[in-house]
């Protein structure tokens, strides 16, 4: 185990690296001075991932966690500071603002050009010095080296996407999440890979809707269409509908302060429900013949 000021380092016997970049939770005592009381409570840290991947170590791999916070500076982030996202809110090799797009610093006190140089030479390079030694090391000893970067992040965050915060943003969100599980529940349900692809293809291009385009093809409730045509449409309707108030219900924390035995029950129900609706009949999951 190798410690400094600036990172911790776990060296394993195995051809893998973990790096979690975002999860420190300190700032030096020098540089306090500088930031607004709400930073110390570093919100935008990726919480937990120092615990979360401590299992890299008894897989024999190597682990390196940061001491300092990303609000000291980002250790993600390209030492030229050229912006991750373009035409788009980013935050800065040495971030000045919360995700939330607040001050980080107080009034005159974000570090100047002078200052960002300097933590990227005490700072951010010996990270990265860290990182290239250990991964030469790893590929001297085995001939190759797996790189994993661990992070995790708040699951909406205005200031950066504001679109996706955005009522149509969220919409659209919801829509293509309920759309990408249809696709991947028919990896789960058909008997091979090969019936899956198929079918997936014909969802993609509306066979036989869009090959033989005739007048009583486009009743949407045809019978010669697949049933899943009418009953996807009307899922859709109804789960956009739904949005609205199951998203007032969550903003109001409803679910978060519902009991625990209330949450079991909700689930069970609803396990008992896909138990009773499915057919004796159905396929085993493609997922349980691995």
């Amino acid at each position: 185990m190798d410690t400094d000021d600036v990172h911790t380092l776990h060296r394993g016997t195995q051809p893998l690296l973990v790096s979690v970049p975002h999860a420190g939770t300190q700032l030096p005592d020098d540089q306090r001075r500088r930031y607004v009381e709400r930073a110390f409570a570093f919100e935008d840290t990726d919480w937990h991932l120092a615990t979360l991947f401590d299992f890299v170590r008894a897989l024999g791999g190597s682990l390196i966690v940061p001491r300092y916070s990303r609000y000291l500076i980002d250790l993600n982030r390209p030492p030229d500071n050229l912006p991750m996202y373009p035409s788009a809110n980013n935050t800065e090799l040495c971030p000045t603002r919360f995700f939330t797009g607040d001050p980080l610093y107080r009034t005159g006190y974000a570090p100047d050009t002078s200052e960002v140089e300097r933590r990227v030479r005490v700072y951010w390079q010996p990270y990265h010095d860290a990182l290239r030694i250990e991964l030469e090391r790893i590929r001297a000893e085995h001939g190759h080296a797996v790189l994993f970067d661990g992070h995790s992040i708040k699951s909406r965050l205005p200031w950066l996407n504001s679109f996706v915060a955005s009522k149509p943003g969220h919409l659209l969100s919801v829509l293509v999440t309920f759309l990408a599980v249809c696709v991947g529940w028919v990896f789960f349900r058909v008997q091979d890979m090969k019936q899956a692809l198929m079918i997936t293809t014909k969802m993609v291009t509306l066979h036989p809707l869009i090959t033989r385009a005739e007048a009583h093809q486009l009743v949407i409730l045809n019978h010669q269409l697949p049933v899943i045509v009418p009953v996807a449409l009307i899922m859709i309707a109804a789960l956009l509908a739904a949005n609205l108030p199951v998203s007032w219900l969550n903003e109001k924390g409803y679910f978060r302060k519902a009991h625990p035995l209330l949450k079991g029950a909700f689930c069970t129900a609803v396990l008992l429900a896909i138990i009773v609706i499915s057919p004796d009949d159905s396929h085993p999951f493609i997922y349980f013949q691995f």
